[in-house]
């Protein structure tokens, strides 16, 4: 029994493995940059910065409602 399954894209097919939860583009990312096989937990502030940029993002969100009842958005 074969270990990866063939998947493709514009660039053509590629065996990704059956037990990844990705596709083809980041397997070719992975094939062709070396960062891919580091993990992310090497990189602690690089994650606490991800972390932060998300929580801002959010607080607009959080506040659409505000912001389309005073008819800022509207």
């Amino acid at each position: 029994m074969e270990n990866f399954r063939k998947e493709s894209d514009l660039l053509g097919e590629l065996n990704v493995p059956l037990d990844a939860y990705y596709g083809v583009q980041t397997q070719r990312a992975i094939n062709n940059f070396k960062i891919s096989g580091q993990l992310l937990s090497s990189y602690p502030e690089f994650i606490k910065g991800l972390a932060f940029v998300k929580k801002q993002q959010q607080k607009p969100i959080m506040n659409w409602d505000f912001l389309t009842k005073t008819c800022i958005l509207k």
